[in-house]
């Protein structure tokens, strides 16, 4: 495992994000499909026994895969992202189309009137001071009615220390993509760099990385209660091999 020390760490933008979920993070990403998100989707819902009606807000919602599974259920199903590029997709999907805002998670432009609020595929933990972050799950706390369930989905931080994989290199659509990842301090990064007709351009991603009692004693310093660590959505026990650590708790 590559573990940087803090003189050589690389130089991480602030704002890492705003390129980060551009044009290309459909294409990196797109083994994260509708399928994968439909069984996510069903197998979570199923284990939080939300009826249909249901308000649902998905913080982070990307292209929206989430919320389309969320609507054919029958749940009332808003989404917010940064990224305008990526709400312009899920924009596309006619049942989600007017649910989409465009909104910072720092600052969510709601009142707490939802009954569930869920942060999926490791969308926290983006900004490099934890104050922040600990703000933004404030923010996503407040936008729940009293025993409203948050749900975060995160990287199991022990599996990916035990199991890093520093260097992959392929060829996608006549793109040579070759990928970094390193642990710098309780971050992990990953650099990928698109080449196209000898050209380059990097991506940078940088998310912070929480521990079983971190991420617990995060949430209580925001009012949430019921806490439960899962290893994945069915709500299977948290495992050493466990890829996913999926957090779910409960506004008093």
């Amino acid at each position: 495992m590559r573990q940087f020390a803090c003189h050589d760490a690389p130089s991480i933008a602030e704002d890492w994000f705003v390129d980060a979920f551009g044009a290309d993070y459909p294409f990196l990403y797109r083994h994260r499909d509708a399928d994968s998100a439909r069984a996510e989707i069903t197998a979570l819902m199923q284990r939080l026994d939300l009826p249909a009606g249901a308000r649902v807000l998905d913080v982070c919602c990307g292209a929206g895969r989430h919320m389309l599974t969320l609507a054919d259920l029958g749940y009332d199903i808003w989404g917010l992202d940064l990224s305008p590029q990526l709400l312009a997709r899920a924009a596309e999907h006619p049942s989600i189309d007017d649910r989409l805002v465009r909104a910072d998670i720092r600052a969510l432009p709601f009142r707490p009137v939802f009954d569930a609020a869920l942060n999926l595929f490791t969308s926290f933990g983006y900004f490099q001071r934890d104050e922040e972050n600990a703000g933004a799950m404030r923010q996503m706390v407040g936008t729940l009615k009293p025993r409203g369930r948050i749900v975060v989905d995160l990287i199991h931080r022990a599996h990916l220390e035990a199991n890093l994989v520093e260097q992959t290199v392929e060829q996608r659509d006549g793109m040579r993509l070759r990928v970094h990842r390193a642990i710098v301090g309780d971050r992990v990064v990953k650099r990928t760099e698109i080449e196209t007709a000898g050209r380059v351009r990097e991506l940078v991603e940088s998310v912070r990385l929480y521990g079983c009692e971190e991420i617990t004693a995060l949430l209580e310093t925001c009012g949430v209660g019921d806490i439960e660590l899962f290893g994945d959505f069915d709500g299977s026990p948290l495992r050493p091999d466990s890829t996913r650590m999926i957090v779910t708790g409960v506004r008093p």
